[in-house]
């Protein structure tokens, strides 16, 4: 929570993954970090976490998210939102927004930064 002008304003917390691929490791690994980050979530705020992934990964974490975490039938303190993004089903919309954002090419630009760099135009 925040001050201001002596009124508490509740603030939220984002977090950002980015997934690709569905090798058991690797979702082993997105398995743990995202375990520790929701036991660990704060206390004062509202969580959204955030998730970019490719198909495999889009697929791959939805199981994980509900068929493994069971996360519909968690109760929290605070509100806890999921978003969960395929960058293959919105590639049209992404390469949009930037070649609108930005007034050079859209190749120069993903050359240069990664999608991660962006994303928080499209949040």
């Amino acid at each position: 929570a925040v001050e201001q002008d002596d009124k508490v304003v509740s603030s939220t917390m984002h977090i950002l993954y980015a997934l690709s691929g569905n090798k058991t490791g690797f979702l082993s690994e997105f398995r743990t970090s995202l375990k520790s980050v929701l036991l660990n979530s704060p206390l004062d705020q509202n969580l959204t976490i955030h998730i970019v992934a490719d198909d495999p990964a889009y697929e791959a974490s939805r199981i994980l998210l509900l068929d493994e975490l069971h996360l519909n039938e968690w109760t929290t303190r605070n509100q806890i939102q999921l978003k969960v993004y395929n960058t293959k089903t919105n590639e049209n919309i992404i390469h949009q927004q930037l070649n609108n954002f930005t007034s050079m090419n859209f190749g120069y630009g993903i050359r240069r930064h990664t999608l991660g760099v962006y994303f928080r135009l499209f949040s």
